[in-house]
């Protein structure tokens, strides 16, 4: 045999050797697949710590939504009411709080389109006030939708507080803050209500304070105050601003 031709074998016994050698491998890789178990994904732990509530302050907060019954309140451009509004944001505004301060006790002058007193204006606004004296509140908040015939375009929102209720107005001042962070850029006004008698506010000796939300008269802002969203943007402001109140102020429950 040639030396070219015993090369020549010398080159596929090699070829053949080093095919062998590759299927061998592949083998063993997927057998080494399918005999090892499959790794064990433990879900990602939330590190979020839990906040201890169980010393939050305990402290009790009428909230009042305006109108309601017999009392339809100011009629929106498109017939929306007043009463059925202010009762979506009030109860919006109780929730976040309780959930926030378990502690709270929310105090409703009413949950439901019912009243509790009188058709009587005079009367209906004294039972609101007697409420907040009956559960010994500490704060009490009346929840109102504004409106303005002559200015059809107004949009403003403004919390009308006693002068001397430097807590109200602190805290008005907050929810101003958390709205316009989160894009609320309409103008809004802190009144005094010597300038404009308010008996829920002026006849009380605790924080006490009246939110108009927006202006009913003005048909597009009456859509924006209609919205889920704009319920849960101003909910979250007012309901916030309480709590942190609150915090930094009243004694912690024992």
């Amino acid at each position: 045999m040639s030396e070219k031709n015993t090369d020549m074998i010398r080159h596929i016994r090699h070829l053949i050797l080093l095919s062998g050698l590759g299927v061998l491998a592949a083998i063993m890789t997927i057998s080494v697949h399918f005999l090892t178990p499959e790794p064990v994904i433990k879900p990602k732990e939330d590190k979020k710590e839990k906040v201890d509530t169980s010393q939050y302050p305990d402290v009790t907060i009428v909230l009042d939504p305006g109108h309601g019954g017999y009392d339809s309140g100011t009629i929106g451009y498109s017939e929306t009411k007043e009463k059925d509004l202010t009762l979506t944001y009030t109860l919006a505004i109780g929730e976040r709080l309780k959930k926030l301060n378990p502690n709270l006790n929310i105090v409703y002058t009413r949950d439901s389109d019912e009243i509790s007193w009188e058709k009587d204006e005079e009367k209906d606004l004294i039972a609101r006030v007697d409420v907040a004296k009956e559960n010994n509140a500490d704060y009490f908040l009346s929840i109102h939708v504004n409106a303005n015939t002559n200015d059809l375009e107004a949009t403003d929102y403004d919390f009308f507080v006693r002068q001397d209720d430097k807590v109200s107005q602190a805290i008005a001042e907050s929810i101003i803050d958390n709205l316009q962070e989160n894009g609320w850029d309409y103008e809004s006004f802190i009144l005094d209500v010597a300038n404009y008698p308010l008996y829920v506010v002026s006849d009380q000796d605790i924080p006490a304070m009246l939110y108009e939300i927006g202006y009913f008269s003005n048909p597009d802002m009456e859509q924006v105050l209609l919205k889920d969203e704009t319920v849960d943007l101003i909910a979250d402001a007012v309901a916030q601003a309480y709590h942190q109140y609150i915090l930094e102020h009243d004694e912690k429950s024992k």
